[in-house]
């Protein structure tokens, strides 16, 4: 009889210990931290004979665990030497005793489990892929008006302009051209350079801001700036560097989600060198450095040369500023280089459909994802990233919210071969 009642008791005592632990061991889990208060956890999972409850180096473990049915249970804990206060593991035990008040006294760090922040993370993150954004790209046209516009294609000079003949008046109906055929796919804008009084001038403002449907709107402007024979008219100098700058802070004030471009369109070197008394003096490493900030701020400019062949220095030094701005053409020289109508009505359309289809959005990373940590796929088949912007991808901006695509890559997508640009998005290494 007393053997049969001491068998029930200990049957009591292990389920209440089965209990207990069970119960510490969601709590632990769900604070996260570690084998701390391990002293429970092992003192419950105690031995094969003998007196559980003594568990643990340091913690209150076990302390009513005769549920033991042989052995030391209860004597390897290593509880309060590792993981935080009392969470973790804490009070895993039932195995052996009735460890499961163990594992209180946990204060130093140890191993973290799945429970911490580091944990939640990973455990949020999945591998995801999905599509790259598209959406209408914010051009803003950055003419020169300056007087050398009003020579003809060779850049020699006409007494009083050289009218309809003049390099103002051959772009200014391939402007036109692309600007109305476009307007609904993109969001145009113009400055002219020099725009305000005296022949550096060059006002904070544009003459027309970025806006949808604007064809018209540019289209008068064009004509309040133009002759009746076809001149530009206030023709000045080439203030190039400070108009980069204007643009670059015009966009910066936008507050749509697109990508924003730079379209600046001129003939010549720039002057006008801020702080500089000879106005007529070679301006084009400050205006390198003008555009190049530009792209910083994720504002690209593709960079467009209006009869410059027979301009010296002319082509290095616009092509430094095409490279600088991120958007350089394939082969050389590294802007556009146009001398007709025809030839900018090409240009402007490349450059439409480098910006309009070349550069998406990223979107907003999954929970537990980066977008420093990103590939990019056409058509299921990982795109290369290229920094040189020759072929592959790169970041399109300085915050990484867009990517641009470059070389047969976008010329792929523009023609229609790749039909899908996926951005996949990869998990943080555990840990």
């Amino acid at each position: 009889m007393r053997l049969r009642a001491g068998l029930v008791f200990s049957l009591m005592a292990l389920l209440a210990g089965c209990g207990g632990g069970s119960s510490k061991n969601d709590d632990g889990g769900g604070k996260g931290g570690g084998a701390a208060g391990a002293g429970g956890a092992s003192a419950g999972r105690g031995g094969a004979s003998g007196g559980a409850g003594t568990g643990g180096d340091s913690s209150a473990a076990g302390t009513s665990g005769s549920a033991g049915t042989s052995g030391s249970a209860g004597t390897s804990g290593s509880a309060g030497t590792s993981g935080a206060a009392g969470a973790g593991m804490a009070g895993v035990g039932g195995a052996g005793g009735a460890a499961g008040t163990g594992g209180v006294a946990g204060t130093g760090g140890g191993t973290v489990d799945a429970g911490d922040d580091g944990g939640q993370d990973a455990a949020m993150c999945t591998p995801v892929e999905r599509p790259a954004l598209h959406g209408a790209p914010d051009i803003l046209i950055v003419l020169d008006a300056s007087g050398s516009m009003n020579n003809d294609l060779n850049d020699m000079a006409c007494s009083n302009g050289c009218g309809l003949n003049s390099k103002w008046a051959q772009m200014v109906p391939a402007i036109n051209q692309i600007v109305a055929a476009t307007e609904s796919s993109v969001n145009w804008g113009l400055k002219f350079f020099a725009d305000t009084n005296g022949t550096c001038g060059v006002g904070s403002g544009v003459a027309v801001p970025i806006a949808p449907q604007n064809a018209a709107v540019i289209a008068a402007a064009l004509a309040g700036r133009t002759t009746a024979d076809g001149n530009v008219t206030n023709g000045s100098r080439t203030p190039t560097r400070v108009a980069e700058t204007v643009a670059a802070n015009v966009l910066s004030t936008l507050t749509d989600s697109n990508p924003r471009f730079i379209l600046l369109a001129t003939d010549g070197l720039p002057n006008c060198a801020p702080g500089v008394s000879d106005q007529a003096a070679d301006d084009s490493a400050g205006t390198v450095t003008a555009v190049s900030d530009a792209a910083g701020r994720g504002f690209a400019t593709f960079v467009v040369g209006i009869a410059t062949a027979s301009i010296p220095f002319a082509d290095q030094a616009l092509s430094q500023m095409a490279v600088a701005g991120g958007r350089a053409r394939s082969g050389t020289p590294a802007y556009y280089p146009v001398g007709s109508t025809s030839e900018l009505v090409t240009a402007l359309d490349g450059i439409v459909g480098q910006a309009g289809t070349c550069t998406l959005g990223i979107g907003e990373p999954p929970p537990g994802s980066s977008l420093e940590a990103i590939s990019v796929r056409a058509n299921g088949t990982t795109v290369a990233r290229d920094t040189n912007h020759l072929a592959g991808w790169d970041y399109a901006d300085a915050a990484h919210t867009s990517i641009a695509l470059f070389g047969p890559t976008c010329t792929a997508l523009r023609n229609g071969t790749v039909q899908s640009i996926t951005i996949a998005f990869a998990c943080p290494p555990a840990g």
